[in-house]
C-alpha cells in the first residue's frame, strides 16, 4: 500500500503527543487546580491525538480487504469525513461554552478553522476533485490533525509553565 510506512509513523506521533500531553498533565495536576478551560484544552489534545492515530490506521483493513488504491482513499477519506464531523461538532459545543474568554474564544476558533480545512480536504479527496481519490489527500487531512495536536500539545506545555503571581 502506498504510504503505509509514513501513516504508521504519524499513528505513532500522534500516540506520542498524547501519552507525553498526559505526562505533562500529571505533573501540573500536583501543582494547581487546574481551570476549566485547561481540562478543555487537554481532553481536546488527547481526543484529537487519539482521532489523528485511528485515521493513520483506517487505511490498513480496507487494504487487506481487497479495496484497491482509488476506492481505497475514496472510503478512507469518507470515514474520516464522518468521525472528523463528530470531532468537529464537540469543539464547535466547547468553543460557545460560558467558560471560555476571549482569548481562549481565538484559540478554539483558530482550531475549529484547521479543523474545518481537514473535513473539507477529505470531502474533496472522497469526491475525487483536487486530490483525484489519492493519498497525497489523505495524508494532506491527516497532516493537518496532527498539527491540530501539535498546536493543543504546545499550549498545554506553556501552561504547565511557572506562574507568574503579580
Amino acid at each position: 500500500m502506498i504510504g503505509a510506512d509514513v501513516l504508521l509513523t504519524t499513528a505513532e506521533l500522534s500516540l506520542a503527543l498524547g501519552g507525553f500531553g498526559s505526562v505533562v498533565a500529571a505533573f501540573m495536576g500536583n501543582r494547581k487546580q487546574w481551570e476549566p478551560m485547561e481540562v478543555v484544552r487537554f481532553r481536546a489534545l488527547i481526543v484529537i491525538s487519539l482521532t489523528a492515530a485511528l485515521v493513520a490506521l483506517i487505511p490498513f483493513p480496507l487494504f487487506h480487504g481487497g479495496l484497491k488504491a482509488s476506492a481505497l482513499w475514496t472510503v478512507a477519506s469518507t470515514v474520516v469525513v464522518v468521525i472528523l464531523t463528530f470531532v468537529l461538532i464537540g469543539m464547535l459545543v466547547y468553543a460557545r461554552a460560558p467558560m471560555v474568554t476571549h482569548g481562549s474564544r481565538l484559540w478554539s476558533f483558530t482550531a475549529i478553522f484547521i479543523a474545518i480545512l481537514a473535513v473539507a480536504i477529505n470531502v474533496l479527496n472522497a469526491v475525487g476533485m483536487g486530490f483525484a481519490s489519492s493519498f497525497a489527500g489523505y495524508f494532506s487531512g491527516l497532516l493537518l490533525m496532527l498539527i491540530l495536536a501539535g498546536l493543543y500539545f504546545i499550549r498545554l506545555i506553556v501552561l504547565s509553565g511557572p506562574q507568574v503571581k503579580g
